[in-house]
């Protein structure tokens, strides 16, 4: 059985993409980070599982697919009573994505769309679970080799799975006209939802720039700040202090990817102490941020 050595709390910062397919006894229950400006394919394969997500609560089957970006926030609640967890794991920067829009074809669709319109959950049919299988097993191979020409044809898999992924999410029958036979979309029931938690995270992610405390937001929806903490990591899998800083932190990281000084980005993404700033930047992407600033540090 292929298996890597993954860590819970990655992040992807350098790369243009990263594979994991993680196969343990045990998954620890904590927030994900994924460093911006990245997508994710999350694709299920055995255990007993669900996946938070922006306040929903997802049940998950085997072979279910959640398509991720950074503005989620995320995480899988495990259950130990299963034997195994499995489950692959890819990591795709959006710069990788005008390495092959030159075709016309855009890559990014499916996880554009699953975050516009909340499907990010979707269940491929048989045929096309298959092929991304196949995808998947033949990176993997190629992984554990060192030979001619392998970081090329990784590339080529990593392509061919983003191509299926679009293909099996988009497929008209099953956006239009859904087989009764085959559920292509969780149902209700497999959803978990606070409305509460929804309208707090749009409350703060529309003030992210300000000053934002456990009380003033507990305030405004004149609540408990407690009652408040407790129910938001229910249903996200982290503290509200936790979402604020992720948000914070990717917002300051895509301000220096376009240019912005090292001092705008920690003062317009509500930071008021800059050490602090600096400190909370280089423990999440593993750098300072004057080496974010105008450098592309991504590769293949």
């Amino acid at each position: 059985m292929y298996n890597d050595d993954f860590q819970f709390a990655h992040m992807m910062t350098g790369n243009l993409y990263e594979y994991y397919h993680c196969y343990c006894g045990d998954y620890p229950s904590a927030m994900e980070l994924c460093g911006s400006n990245l997508f994710k394919m999350y694709l299920f394969l055995a255990g007993d599982a669900s996946y938070q997500m922006n306040g929903q609560i997802y049940s998950l089957r085997p072979n279910d697919i959640l398509l991720i970006s950074s503005d989620n926030v995320y995480c899988p609640a495990v259950s130990f009573s299963a034997p195994i967890y499995e489950c692959i794991i890819l990591w795709v920067n959006v710069d990788f994505f005008t390495h092959t829009s030159q075709s016309g074809t855009d890559l990014a669709a499916c996880f554009k769309h699953a975050l516009q319109n909340e499907r990010s959950l979707f269940r491929p049919d048989s045929a096309n679970l298959s092929r991304l299988l196949n995808a998947c097993n033949s990176i993997e191979q190629e992984q554990t080799m060192d030979a001619l020409g392998n970081k090329i044809l990784i590339y080529s898999y990593v392509i061919e799975i983003l191509t299926l992924l679009n293909r099996a999410y988009f497929e008209p029958e099953c956006l239009l006209c859904p087989n009764p036979l085959f559920d292509r979309w969780p149902q209700d029931n497999e959803i978990t939802e606070n409305e509460l938690i929804n309208q707090s995270l749009l409350y703060i992610n529309s003030h992210i720039a300000e000053s934002l405390t456990l009380d003033t937001i507990a305030s405004h929806f004149y609540i408990s700040k407690n009652y408040f903490s407790h129910l938001f990591k229910r249903h996200t899998g982290c503290s509200p202090y936790q979402y604020i800083m992720k948000k914070r932190l990717n917002l300051a990281y895509d301000m220096l990817c376009q240019g912005a000084s090292v001092s705008d980005a920690c003062e317009t993404c509500g930071f008021n102490d800059y050490s602090n700033f600096l400190k909370a930047f280089r423990r999440t992407f593993g750098k300072n941020p004057s080496e974010v600033k105008n450098k592309d540090t991504r590769k293949p």
